[in-house]
């Protein structure tokens, strides 16, 4: 276990991570044979952290968010949080990935942590939920609008909710129907197609002030018209899931994989952790929007019940396929802490999705290098945007707890995809050669998406230190 960046110096395969070495061995002589069917995206994890402005508050607990269009785009929003006195705030602020600066932007209507704010495809970011200043839960939400840079209430019908999901997906409205997509296009994938919204979906979280009732509510945010649509509940209630959109293996007319929503994990009642699967299908909906109906897996295969882990879609452009296209699609989940026990968990799974309105099947397991909860996972850029580590999966910091009590991480790691005989494969974790510049958990990690692979990370805890600091890996 390594706390508090003592690794900073260290060359990345030393004597205390023989493992590492071995790997990196058994790695670069499967390159050599390449004849054999196995294909990875290199052999290393490289890439180094640097310093760059911090922000004008302390925080954590907060959102941070790349803005996809509008006058805006590329920059990143963060908002609300939790500081030194244990209250939330209300500020916002703007860094520019073009300048590393930070400045500030007007508050939002309400003080916020543990809330979610996702980018829209007009350039502005709904922000829904969380705990105000005193710690209670809220059942509003409301919309940043970035060529005034304000904010603007937005109804929320009747839900109170903290530690939520929320997933964006693209929509297109028509007279004939309602179609679906993932995002496809534009730079990393980070664009819906030409027609589509971006609309989003909201579901569970808990709905008390201690975090004990998680709730099994479920809505639809329809960007076009700025209202919320109320859904049928989920199977199970939870809080502090995992959630992703997946594509599945049916296409549309237009030869496009049709998306599902897909809810991993989280704390269930009575405080249990879960290790159900829980879908919300959009694709096969062309008459009727948001009818569908919610579906649930006891556990697919995963032996373990986690709350907060982590999920991220591999991807790449569907239109220029490569070595690992094979891998296209598959959820990499990791981490997280088995609730009531405590202790964190370092095992992760591959996820394969299945036909749409069905769930698909694990398909292999394994262990990161570190175990860990409230840490980031974020997909480094896509394999033909020519970026050093494209495809690859960056997790930094968080907390562990093997036994002895919680500690802080500095360290990072990167998920490596692998094939082998023209399917998606275990493939591995590998530590960065460097640590993060500061240790830190619930802070945010954010792909700038600009051609360069660079991921801003930003607040978080350092043990019971609230940050500021902000620093950059770059590939």
């Amino acid at each position: 276990m390594v706390k508090s960046g003592d690794v900073r110096n260290r060359p990345w395969c030393w004597a205390g991570r023989s493992f590492n070495c071995l790997t990196l061995l058994i790695i670069l002589s499967l390159e050599l044979f390449s004849g054999c069917g196995t294909s990875y995206v290199g052999a290393h994890a490289p890439g180094l952290f640097a310093a760059t402005e911090s922000m004008q508050s302390e925080r954590f607990a907060f959102a941070s968010t790349r803005m996809i269009a509008g006058p805006l785009s590329g920059e990143i929003l963060v908002t609300g949080g939790i500081t030194s006195n244990n209250s939330a705030i209300a500020t916002a602020e703007l860094y520019d990935p073009g300048n590393g600066k930070f400045t500030g932007t007007n508050d939002m209507t309400s003080p916020r942590a543990y809330h979610t704010a996702t980018a829209l495809g007009d350039g502005t970011v709904l922000v829904v939920g969380g705990i105000d200043s005193a710690g209670n839960p809220l059942d509003s939400a409301e919309l940043f609008n970035p060529a005034m840079e304000t904010f603007s209430p937005v109804s929320l019908p009747n839900m109170t909710l903290w530690q939520h999901s929320a997933v964006p997906f693209c929509a297109e409205h028509t007279s004939d129907g309602y179609l679906y997509s993932t995002f496809t296009e534009g730079e990393g994938g980070s664009a819906c197609p030409a027609g589509y919204d971006v609309d989003v979906l909201i579901a569970g979280g808990f709905t008390d002030k201690a975090g004990d009732v998680p709730s099994s509510q479920a809505a639809i945010y329809d960007a076009r018209t700025q209202t919320f649509t109320p859904l049928s509940p989920m199977p199970t209630a939870v809080a502090g899931a995992a959630a992703v959109l997946v594509p599945t293996t049916t296409a549309d007319a237009a030869g496009n994989a049709e998306p599902d929503i897909l809810i991993i994990g989280g704390t269930g009642p009575g405080g249990m952790s879960m290790k159900t699967f829980q879908l919300y299908p959009l694709g096969g909906l062309a008459s009727s929007p948001y009818g569908g109906a919610w579906l649930q897996a006891p556990s697919l295969g995963t032996t373990t019940a986690v709350s907060y882990p982590t999920a991220t879609v591999l991807e790449n452009e569907p239109s220029k396929p490569t070595d690992l296209s094979p891998c296209d699609g598959v959820v990499v989940i990791a981490g997280g802490q088995p609730m009531p026990s405590g202790q964190t968990t370092d095992l992760f799974y591959l996820y394969q999705p299945g036909p749409e309105g069905h769930f698909g099947a694990i398909i292999a397991s394994g262990a990161m290098q570190e175990a860990r909860v409230h840490d980031t996972a974020t997909l480094l850029g896509l394999i033909n945007n020519g970026i050093p580590d494209a495809g690859r999966v960056l997790i930094t910091g968080g907390e562990q707890n093997v036994g002895g009590g919680f500690s802080t991480l500095s360290t990072a790691e990167t998920y490596m995809p692998a094939v082998l005989g023209g399917k998606c494969s275990l493939g591995s974790f590998l530590l960065t050669p460097d640590a993060m510049v500061t240790p830190r958990w619930y802070q945010s990690a954010t792909a700038f998406r600009d051609g360069t692979g660079r991921v801003l990370i930003a607040g978080g805890k350092d043990a019971a230190t609230v940050q500021a600091t902000a620093e950059i890996f770059t590939p």
